[in-house]
This record gives structure tokens, C-alpha cells and sequence, in this order.
């Protein structure tokens, strides 16, 4: 079972940081303040920017009374990092409305402090997560944000850099609600933590902060132009009822480099839109770019659908290397798991993935499609070398078909697939597979209509299951890691 586990550019000329004491340890500025806010859906900023400079020891205390003078001065205010190095333990924001920008990746750089307490963070029920922001209209700029080498925490690992809330253990957003942006903003995490594995298994996180928690959350979040490098998860959004969740736009996608995987959407159940657009995923062996999982058993009986998901997976690069012969190591993976277990609801998420380019190297799976139902697979290219193309079955032994696909257009005669560039599995039914270039298919559904492609036996697959020792589901063993049901 497959385990739960940026909208601006913001321009500032300030003169008098090069005349600033340094010192201070920060101090409230207030002037005209120059910024191309025009097109930035959020909260509309204001002339008050804090600035706060590095203190060479642990930033804190510092930064805390900086958000605190900054909400005080108002919704759009602006708490601003000089360039340097500043050292960060865990800190908590509440209600906090404005922008929290930096001097760019690479200048103004927040690195984790050793030693943390994360026991005690989770000891309350919480996510031990390096900055919270619970309720509020935030945007962040222009900052690298970075685990340093080895253990962050006592005894565990850090969870993640970066979390938006709209409640936890201890508080409630006034609106429940919170909405973030973050646009240039470079996450950097490391091997080596607890286990052998990631030090920190999030960069973003998008959800409750509450182990215990039940009730789903209202978020509109936003990352574009971001990097994610050796992470457990690049971004993370999850038990969303209601929100707009956007990573990447046309020209201003992410980059992701060296993690289990790049963009996870879970158990997002209703009125929620997600789109994927434009991002890079170099993705390593055992591990996947994107990752849309609409529910799973322990969460799927709490809410039944009242609107379908939207979601848009479009221009994005898959670069896959390496893995195994099991369904789960897959360049983009889809599990409409809420739509297998209530047909009844018959809301499927609207699912389009197109224009997407995927270079595989040796690795099983470009697409893993689960219990989908009018899904559209269009113009999207295929390279390299690997096992399928795209595998289209349900995922649990309930009755239930994969209806009603579309894989239209796409090309595959760049890609060579030992088994076949499309693979209908017999829990696939009134699928239409026409106008795609290249690659043969192997359909043992029903009422399923190709055109155009070469359709081959499935005998050969049978035997290469038969000695790989797979004859159901594997989903890996480093899915043990991150957001767990029985932990969250």
C-alpha cells in the first residue's frame, strides 16, 4: 500500500544597507518601498520592512520578534534578510500577512541549527518542522533555506524546512485558512540522517500540523521557480479539502534533484485544483517525480466527495534513471484511490497529463496510471529505455474497472520498452488508444479500442513477473518514510 507519507517577482533597492551597523540585530525601516506587486495574488504590501541581519550565533529570537513587529505594523508588511548566513531553530508564526523575502538563493541562506528537539515537538502531537506558518496570506522570496551535513534533531531527523498550516495542536487560524507563495527559493537537505536515509524528509509542506487530526484543511498554495535537492519529498501537499495547490507555471517551474520524490499531492479529497506545470524532476532509481494519490483506505471513509478534483499535469520534464521491476518505481504516478472505492460518488478526478516530456533510462515505468477513470495521456513524448510507457489497471481487489481513458497523440518512437509503450491491463475497460507515434501496446482489458500501434502478447510479461518474484503490488521499501497512517 502506498504509504501517506511561487505569484511574484519582488524587486527592492534599499541604500541604507550598506550604511547599516552590522551589529544590529535588526531594526524596523520604514519608507517607500518599491515593488512589481501588480500581478502578485496576495496580500498587497506596505511600506513597513524589518530588516534583519545575521548575528553569527543562533537567529532565532531575532527573527520571531521580526514577524512579531511586522504583524504588528500590519497586513503587508515586509520582514526582510540581508545577505549572510543565519542560523535557525524551530519558529512558529501565527496570522502573519505580508512577505518574508531574502537576497536571493545562494546570498541570504536559513541553515538549520543542530541538535534540535524534535522529540519534543512531536511529543505534543506536532511536526517538527523548521518554520511554520499557521493562518495568514504569505509570500517568500529569494532565499536558500538548507539542513546542514548529518543529524539535525535528537535521536530523529528534521521533518521538513517549511510548513503552511492552517491549525494545529495548539491553534486555529482565524479564518481557517492560509494561503503561501514562494517563488526563488532554493531547498537543500542531505543523505546521511537517522536510518541512512534524507535528513529531512520535507521542503514544503502543505497541511495540518496535528498527528491527530481528522479535520481537512483549507490552502492555496503556490511554488514556482523553486530548487529541491536530497530531500525525502521536494513538496508535499496533503488532507486538503478545499484549495488551489500550484507547483510550477509556464517558464517558471522547479527543479528537482535527488529525491524520493519531487511533488506529492495526497488524499486531497474536495474542491481542490492541482496543477503541475513546468517543472524538471531528475528523479534517481526508487524514486518518483509526481505523485497524485487522491485518498487511501484510513483517511478515504472520513469525507465522501461532493465536487471532482481538477488536475493538470503539463509541460513538465521527467528525467528517471534506474530502478527495479515493480509498478511503483514510475516517473509520474496517479492513484485516483477515492474513485475505486466509492463508484457509487462516480467523481473522479479530471485529469489531463500532456506535453510532458519523459527520458527514461533503464528505469519500469513512465506513467502508472490506478483506477482512473476519463483520464486524457496527450502529446506527451517518451526517450530512453525502459519497461513501459504507460500502465493503466486498478489497484486493490475491489470490483472495479479503469474506464473510459483517452491516450492520444503521444510519441513514442524515440523510446525503446522491453514489454510495451502502453500497457491495458484487464481491469481496464472502453479505453480509446489512437494517434500516437511509435511503440506497441498490450491490451488484456474489455471493449477497448486501438488504432495505429502494434498489439503484442502479454506472455512475455507473465514470465519476467514469474522470475522478478512480483505477482501483486510492490510498493518498495523506502515508502516507510514521511506522513504514515498510523503516525498522522
Amino acid at each position: 500500500m502506498k504509504t501517506l507519507l511561487r505569484l511574484f517577482f519582488f524587486v527592492a533597492c534599499i541604500s541604507i544597507l550598506a550604511a547599516c551597523d552590522k551589529s544590529d540585530k535588526f531594526f524596523d525601516y520604514s519608507s517607500d518601498y518599491s515593488s512589481t506587486n501588480a500581478t502578485l495574488k496576495c496580500a498587497p504590501f506596505n511600506s513597513h520592512v524589518i530588516l534583519v541581519a545575521p548575528n553569527g550565533t543562533d537567529d532565532t529570537y531575532n527573527l520571531q520578534q521580526a514577524f512579531e513587529r511586522a504583524k504588528a505594523a500590519g497586513s503587508g508588511s515586509v520582514v526582510k534578510l540581508v545577505k549572510g548566513e543565519y542560523h535557525l531553530g524551530f519558529i512558529e508564526i501565527r496570522e502573519f500577512s505580508g512577505a518574508f523575502i531574502g537576497a536571493g538563493k545562494g546570498k541570504t541562506i536559513i541553515t538549520a541549527n543542530k541538535g534540535l528537539a524534535t522529540g519534543d515537538i512531536s511529543s505534543i502531537g506536532e511536526l517538527p518542522v523548521l518554520i511554520k506558518f499557521v493562518g495568514g496570506d504569505i509570500t517568500i522570496l529569494d532565499m536558500t533555506i538548507q539542513t546542514p551535513e548529518g543529524y539535525c534533531g535528537i535521536n530523529d531527523d528534521l521533518y521538513g524546512l517549511l510548513l503552511f498550516s492552517d491549525y494545529n495542536v495548539q491553534y486555529e487560524s482565524k479564518k481557517s485558512y492560509i494561503k503561501g507563495s514562494v517563488d526563488n527559493v532554493e531547498f537543500i537537505g542531505h543523505l546521511g540522517g537517522y536510518g541512512g536515509w534524507y535528513n529531512c524528509y520535507y521542503g514544503i509542506l502543505a497541511t495540518h500540523d496535528n498527528n491527530t487530526g481528522s479535520k481537512f484543511s483549507n490552502i492555496d498554495m503556490t511554488v514556482i521557480n523553486c530548487t529541491f535537492n536530497t530531500l525525502g519529498w521536494g513538496i508535499n501537499m496533503t488532507l486538503i479539502n478545499k484549495g488551489r495547490l500550484i507547483t510550477g507555471a509556464r517558464d517558471r517551474g522547479n527543479i528537482f534533484t535527488n529525491c524520493y520524490e519531487g511533488a506529492s499531492f495526497w488524499c486531497n479529497i474536495d474542491n481542490v485544483e492541482i496543477s503541475i506545470t513546468g517543472n524538471t524532476f531528475n528523479i534517481p532509481p526508487w524514486s518518483y517525480g509526481s505523485d497524485v494519490d487522491n485518498g487511501w483506505p484510513l483517511y478515504s471513509a472520513l469525507e465522501l466527495q461532493t465536487k471532482a478534483p481538477l488536475v493538470n499535469i503539463e509541460g513538465n520534464i521527467y528525467n528517471k534513471t534506474g530502478g527495479e521491476m515493480t509498478w511503483e518505481v514510475s516517473a509520474n504516478w496517479v492513484h485516483d484511490y477515492q474513485n475505486s472505492i466509492h463508484p457509487e460518488v462516480n467523481l473522479p478526478m479530471l485529469m489531463s497529463i500532456r506535453n510532458n516530456l519523459l527520458n527514461l533510462d533503464q528505469t519500469a515505468m513512465g506513467m502508472t496510471l490506478i483506477s482512473t477513470k476519463n483520464v486524457v495521456v496527450s502529446n506527451n513524448k517518451f526517450t530512453g529505455n525502459g519497461y513501459y510507457g504507460i500502465y493503466a489497471f486498478v489497484g486493490c481487489q475491489c470490483g472495479s474497472f479503469s474506464e473510459n481513458g483517452r491516450i492520444i497523440g503521444n510519441n513514442f518512437h524515440q523510446a525503446n520498452f522491453s514489454m510495451a509503450a502502453v500497457y491495458l491491463d484487464a481491469t481496464t475497460k472502453n479505453w480509446i488508444v489512437a494517434g500516437n507515434f511509435g511503440g506497441s501496446i498490450e491490451n488484456d482489458g474489455i471493449n477497448n479500442v486501438i488504432r495505429g500501434m502494434n498489439v503484442v502478447s502479454g506472455i512475455a510479461k507473465q514470465s519476467l513477473l514469474k522470475s522478478a518474484g512480483i505477482g501483486s503490488l510492490n510498493l518498495g521499501p523506502s515508502r516507510r518514510k514521511g506522513l504514515t497512517p498510523g503516525s498522522y
